[in-house]
């Protein structure tokens, strides 16, 4: 599992460790038949750091193992508390339920988008519906038994003790907030609550550690924090790594397209360049996505296309061009096929 991870996780390999202990050790208690109670944590990062990358490689590791146990993840921003519009909190059991139907709580379920539910919310009432909707989903992380009905009938028992939950957010605010708060700071050398006394206008600010105290002051229930075994941080990548990263999505685009994809020296220090965004990786992907989109559509309908014949040169940020293969090159080009 470590392995598997390392291979597809660029640039955070101690996280890696930690985060696959984790699932590793829930595995072990769930195949003895232990009295299971899962540990419950947070998955934090800015953007585009691989926090939704966790999730794929679990299920894909999975699958391919034939592990018979959920894997699953919901975007939480979408909950609210009972009675408003949105989705409640058991509805988390149903989910569960219909991925496996021998399922009896054992599952990893990822709560996408969790920071979105850690600030206040205040409606007409004067109500916070975000802490409400919180204290909801406290019901269902510190263990409950809901019964699951089949044809109207008690089928089984959803044990959600026995599901591993892991909160994940950017919690974008939190590191927004520190870079404006540390300017005073930088001055007499402290730095804020997490410890971080980096220059304000700095990644390594931007990208330092958030922590639950953190979390609990930006609006995380108390109650609900005590559940959260620990945190773990992603990190900024390094750029012999985001470089990797972008060659390696430009591979995983060229199978999903059918064209090969060159990246021009140029197009990589580009995309580097913008990299380290928000958005992270996301706008690469995206940017990549179009290129292609729009480099093909120029000559897809021409007569006489053949796909197979074609490759897609990206130049820079913006230019892009889909380019004949030349019959010097068939050997290369059948190479580069049996790559996709």
């Amino acid at each position: 599992m470590l392995d598997y991870f390392n291979s597809r996780l660029i640039g955070q390999q101690a996280e890696t460790g930690k985060i696959v202990y984790l699932f590793y050790e829930y595995l072990l208690a769930a195949s003895r038949g232990e009295e299971l109670r899962a540990p419950n944590w947070v998955l934090t990062a800015p953007s585009g750091c691989g926090k939704t990358e966790v999730y794929r490689i679990l299920r894909d590791f999975f699958k391919e193992k034939n592990i018979d146990i959920p894997v699953l993840q919901l975007d939480l921003s979408q909950f609210s508390d009972a009675g408003y519009k949105g989705r409640e909190a058991t509805e988390i059991i149903d989910e569960i339920s219909e991925a496996s139907e021998q399922s009896d709580g054992t599952a990893i379920v990822f709560l996408d988008e969790a920071d979105k539910k850690f600030c206040p919310s205040i409606g007409m009432s004067g109500m916070d519906h975000n802490a409400a909707a919180q204290a909801n989903l406290l019901t269902i992380i510190e263990g409950s038994v809901h019964a699951v009905k089949k044809r109207g009938r008690p089928d089984r028992s959803i044990d959600t003790g026995k599901t591993m939950f892991v909160l994940m957010g950017a919690f974008q605010s939190i590191r927004d907030s520190r870079q404006k708060k540390q300017a005073p700071a930088a001055h007499i050398g402290f730095g804020s609550r997490s410890g971080c006394t980096c220059r304000p206008d700095s990644a390594e600010c931007f990208y330092s550690d958030v922590t639950l105290d953190d979390m609990i002051s930006f609006g995380m229930l108390e109650e609900l924090a005590g559940r959260m075994m620990q945190v773990i941080n992603l990190h900024r990548l390094s750029e012999e790594d985001m470089r990797m990263l972008i060659e390696d999505k430009a591979r995983l685009i060229s199978k999903e397209t059918g064209f090969f994809i060159e990246l021009a020296p140029e197009a990589v220090d580009a995309f580097l360049a913008v990299s380290y965004t928000n958005l992270g990786i996301r706008s690469i992907v995206n940017r990549i996505r179009t290129l292609v989109c729009e480099a093909v559509s120029r000559v897809y309908f021409d007569s006489g296309f053949d796909r197979s014949s074609y490759y897609v040169k990206i130049f820079s940020l913006d230019k892009a061009s889909a380019q004949p293969f030349f019959e010097d090159e068939s050997g290369s080009l059948s190479e580069l096929l049996q790559g996709l």
